[in-house]
Formats: C-alpha cells, structure tokens, sequence
C-alpha cells in the first residue's frame, strides 16, 4: 500500500501531477476491504473444521489446496482494485507501488516452530484486520485532503494553437536585369502638336517671299 500512502501525500501538498479522480479511488479501496472480508471469512471456515493436522513447515497443508486456492484468487482481485485506485489518484505514480506487499494473507507461507495451521489462521485474520483499518484512514485522507486547483487539471487535452502560415516574399529580380534597366536609353518626348504646326507655318512663310530681281545692265 505504499503507493497509495505517497499518492496521498503528494495530494495533500498539492503536488499531485495526473489528473485525480477521488470518487474512483475511494470505490477501489472499498473493494479492496470487501476483499478482505472475503479473505478473513475463508480463514474462519478453516478454523471452524481445521481437519487432519499438516506438517510444520507449510500452511497449505494444514489449510488444503482449495481454500489457498480460493485465498490466491481473492488476493489477486485486491491487488488489482488497489492499483486502480493508485492510478485514480495520480497517473504518474507507478503502479508497482501496489505490489510492495500483500493484501490478503495467503496460505502460502511456512509455520513457525510451535505454531500450528490455527495459530497461522488467527494471526491472518487479525493482519487483514488492521490492513482494513489502515485502508479505512487512507479513504478518511483522500476525501479531506485540499481540492486541486481545475487550472491543474486536465480532463481533455489542451489544444494547440496553429502559428500563422510565413508570407513568402516576392521573388527578388536577378541582377543582370537592374543593369539592362539601368542602359536602355529614355524615349524623348514628342513635341507638342501647337509647337511643330507654328515652326512649318513660319518655315512656309519665309520659302513663299520672291527674291529680288536684278538691274539690267545698259
């Protein structure tokens, strides 16, 4: 459960960094106690008809296959609901925290000396016991620990804004071309028609006047 304890720290510093879903977590970690009380009652059965004694270094022989089996299965569905409930409180955090260590007590472990299959079962009982209890703080944390700001949250992904299309610049004029500009001569400007009609009239004026005629000589 120690990722579920950190989870919570971080949350409570406000320095959780996925987005958080408290409703999903405290749900998983319900489950995760209901587990436990299935696991706690499979125990009880045993306790109530031990059978024949097993011997003293393996637990699944003095609690048989099928309720060990049954104890693996349950341990597996709370170790799930409890890295589900990691993830709702933060999707950053490793999920493997939640494997650190067991939830339910498994029939998997050896007896001690002078320990017998019932001794195992009481003690197995009495863990998940406070686990549940521990859980049931973890929950307490969760629902009062301060809301994160919404600016922190992120429910749907931001969106991107688009940077404006680069104008392209208008093709720049090869270099030969400036220098032939610069060469071509300017056309002159044609004289105005008033100006060209009075020079041909005083050109025809002065062509029309007869020259003078020469004396005869006696």
């Amino acid at each position: 459960m120690h990722c579920l304890t950190k989870a919570i720290i971080q949350i409570e510093q406000g320095k959780a960094r996925g987005e958080i879903n408290r409703k999903q977590a405290v749900l998983c970690l319900e489950a995760v106690i209901a587990k436990c009380a299935e696991a706690s009652k499979v125990w009880q059965d045993y306790m109530g008809s031990p059978g024949a004694p097993g011997d003293k270094w393996s637990v699944l022989s003095w609690v048989g296959a099928e309720r060990a089996k049954q104890l693996h299965e349950i341990g597996l569905e709370a170790r799930a609901q409890a890295i589900q409930a990691c993830a709702s409180l933060d999707g950053h955090s490793g999920h493997s925290g939640a494997l650190e260590d067991a939830i339910i007590e498994l029939a998997y472990g050896q007896v001690k000396d002078g320990e017998t299959g019932q001794d195992v079962a009481k003690l197995a009982i009495q863990r998940m016991q406070e686990r549940v209890q521990e859980i049931r703080k973890l929950i307490t944390r969760i629902e009062a620990a301060p809301r994160t700001p919404a600016k922190n949250i992120q429910t749907t992904p931001p969106t991107v804004k688009k940077k404006p299309m680069a104008r392209k610049a208008p093709p720049k004029k090869p270099v030969m071309a400036k220098k032939a500009a610069k060469k071509m001569p300017t056309k002159k400007k044609s004289a105005t028609p008033k100006k060209s009609a009075g020079k041909l009239a005083s050109k025809k004026k002065t062509a029309s006047k007869p020259g003078k005629k020469k004396g005869k000589k006696k």
